[in-house]
């Protein structure tokens, strides 16, 4: 089943360092947004505020294994396959209906780049 994550902004983190900042050092999203990051095996919730639903997809955004609810100072597992990781606010992994082998869809639509 494709899932499309509507009315979430997703903004891509480009960059080494927006990869290794993340959400580091910020408040919860008032919004529905999510931070797309590629070339990502695993994460850490290190300096975080919040906890985070972490999705980690294939090459072809279809996921992999999804981590609920990692809650601040925390590792996630290290994900072999994955070529990239979605995260979004503890919750929303639910919330859009997103479980393992299920396909990602228009994640680019409405995202920005950090």
């Amino acid at each position: 089943m494709a899932i499309r994550l509507e009315g979430c902004k997703v903004v891509m983190a480009a960059t080494f360092w927006a990869r290794l900042r993340g959400w580091m050092w910020t408040k919860p999203p008032e919004e529905p947004e999510a931070l797309l990051i590629m070339g990502c095996k695993q994460v850490h919730t290190f300096l975080m505020r919040y906890a985070i639903d972490v999705v980690f997809c294939d090459r072809n955004f279809r996921v992999l294994r999804v981590i609920t609810a990692l809650r601040p100072w925390r590792i996630s597992p290290y994900v072999k396959d994955a070529e990239m990781c979605l995260e979004l606010i503890a919750g929303a992994a639910e919330f859009y209906k997103i479980y393992e082998g299920e396909q990602l869809v228009d994640l680019y639509k409405h995202g920005d780049n950090m």
